[in-house]
């Protein structure tokens, strides 16, 4: 396989497009350095605690775009269906309540 082209978008995500001159395939790799994401996130849920942050709302989690990418591969739902399909939103909140996935809370407010 050979290297044909590197893109990075603003939220950091970087796609490597691969040709395999065998098959005529293309492969695309998706990757993203979702570290700066988590300390943000650590900041943020040691800094709000319970409270709410903000006089609107405090988010309760910020979610690298790999790791959205990653449930849509792996387990075929999307992250941004939770507010349509209440079996998405199920799913969204057991992640963000798995002690696994604590990295991505901005609150410790459970939902």
């Amino acid at each position: 396989m050979r290297l044909m082209h590197t893109e990075i978008n603003e939220w950091g995500v970087a796609r490597r497009y691969y040709a395999d001159d065998m098959t005529g395939e293309i492969t695309v790799a998706i990757e993203q350095d979702a570290a700066p994401i988590v300390e943000e996130n650590k900041r943020k849920a040691n800094e709000n605690g319970k409270a709410i942050a903000s006089e609107v709302a405090c988010p309760a989690a910020s979610i690298p775009v790999g790791v959205i990418l990653k449930w849509f591969h792996e387990e075929g739902w999307w992250v941004y269906d939770a507010n349509k399909d209440p079996d998405v939103e199920r799913k969204l909140n057991q992640k963000l309540n798995d002690s696994e996935w604590r990295h991505l809370r901005t609150s410790e407010l459970v939902i």
